[in-house]
This record gives C-alpha cells, sequence and structure tokens, in this order.
C-alpha cells in the first residue's frame, strides 16, 4: 500500500462524490454489529452492454469504458499511525447521518456479485447524503412514485494534523487531494444523448444492478421519469448518469 504525502490539507471535511449507479455496501464490525467497520462502492460490470458502453470519469478525466476487460479498483492512501492504517480522516464507527432520500433504496442482503467495473474500499464515512436528483421514478411492486438520488456523497471529517489525503488504483496510480480542492469526483455514465428514453437506465439498474442482491426483486423500478438535473457539477464531462444505484446494510 502506497504511503501519503507529506502535504497537510487545512480543509474540516473531505467528500468523495460518486455520481451514477453506484451500490455503497456497509461492512459491520465482526465482533460488533452495531459498528460499520468499512464500506465499499461499486458499479457492476454489465455483461449484456445492449451495445452502449459505461464510461468512468475521475475529476473530468476519462479513465476507461465498460468494454468486459477493463476494471478500476480504488483505495484511500494510507500511512501508519499507532500500528493501525491513517488515512488523513478521523475514523467513524458508523454514518452519524444518512439521508432518509436513501430509505426506499435500501438492501438488507449480502452481495453475491463478483464482476464490477469501477470498485472502491473506504473508510467508514461522518455522512451519507446526494447533491444530484432525486429523480422521479416508479416501482413495480405496487406502482408507487418515488424520488431516487443521482449520487452518493460520502462525507469524512479531517483529521489534523494529517500528512495529505489521496486515492490510489493500480489502474490509475495514485492521486492526492489539492490545497483548494475538497473532494474525489467519480462518475460513470454513458455519453450523452445515447439513451433518450432512458430504457438502458431502466434495464441496468434492475436486471444487472438490482440481480446483485437476493431481496433486489423488491427494489424494481417500472420507469424512470425524468433525470433532468439543474446542480452544476464541479467538471464538465461527456457522460450523462440517468440511474442512482443504493445502500446495502
Amino acid at each position: 500500500m502506497a504511503d501519503a504525502c507529506d502535504i497537510q490539507v487545512n480543509f474540516s471535511t473531505f467528500k468523495v462524490s460518486l455520481n451514477g449507479p453506484f451500490v455503497i455496501e456497509l461492512h459491520k464490525h465482526p465482533s460488533n454489529p452495531h459498528q460499520i467497520r468499512t464500506l465499499s462502492a461499486f458499479v457492476p460490470a454489465d455483461p449484456m452492454l445492449m451495445g452502449k458502453r459505461h464510461q468512468f470519469f475521475l475529476d473530468g478525466e476519462l479513465k476507461g469504458e465498460d468494454d468486459g476487460k477493463q476494471h478500476f479498483e480504488f483505495e484511500l492512501v494510507s500511512t501508519k499511525k499507532n500500528d493501525a492504517d491513517f488515512y488523513g480522516v478521523d475514523p467513524c464507527m458508523r454514518p452519524r447521518f444518512i439521508d432518509p432520500a436513501f430509505d426506499e433504496f435500501r438492501l438488507h442482503t449480502p452481495c453475491d456479485h463478483k464482476s464490477f467495473f469501477v470498485k472502491l474500499e473506504l473508510p467508514c464515512p461522518d455522512r451519507i447524503t446526494f447533491s444530484r436528483g432525486p429523480a422521479p421514478v416508479i416501482f413495480e411492486v405496487d406502482e408507487h412514485l418515488g424520488y431516487m438520488p443521482l449520487n452518493h456523497v460520502l462525507e469524512y471529517e479531517v483529521a489534523h494534523p494529517n500528512k495529505g489525503i489521496g486515492i490510489r488504483s493500480c489502474q490509475t496510480g495514485t492521486k492526492m487531494i489539492g490545497q483548494k480542492d475538497d473532494s474525489f469526483f467519480f462518475e460513470v455514465g454513458l455519453r450523452k444523448g445515447t439513451d433518450p428514453d432512458n430504457q438502458h437506465a431502466l434495464h441496468f439498474y434492475n436486471e444487472v444492478l438490482l440481480s446483485c442482491f437476493p431481496d433486489g426483486k423488491n427494489k424494481r423500478l417500472e420507469a424512470i421519469l425524468g433525470t433532468d438535473d439543474k446542480t452544476s457539477p464541479p467538471f464538465s464531462t461527456d457522460v450523462e448518469c440517468k440511474v442512482g444505484g443504493g445502500i446495502n446494510g
């Protein structure tokens, strides 16, 4: 595991923004089920492809596309502190706040999916919120109207002092946070204009993402009614994210 660079950051909070169909998995501590040890965040690989490929951007830079061969794994860069991994953020035993907008998209069974396009292994955050959407959707079960967040924002309290905060990947290398930046921005989606009727987004959510979980059938969508998003992302890319993911745990 790479060591953090000695570039102390002075801001108080740090964010990881996950835009698109990411699933957050909360991993409970083996000896204390009331504590969350770590989390995984992933976008499953799309085995069907449907002639359209997801693209992956990090901080506005294209890293690759889901061609069935590429995949990307990330973790926070760490140093050792008191014989424990130290990431420049204060550890949290469980999220202090999870936005209730995610309640209808919570899952509660272990994931049995092995193939992914983008995956992150991270410490437990202080807060899980969203900044895009929510998009109106219709559920299959009773055809009721719901509202889906289109991203997850993981918020961490920054530890002081620290030796910098970075993200590491065997596929893309190490990227340290800048003094004027307080977040990493992950984005997975299709090229703009290639899914005008939202059918690829609906298919991927129902048939690929939810198939990772035994209780996923209860969260299936009948329709995505609209994805117009008025927020301005920090980076301009050529992809659009028309469906969100969920939280497992």
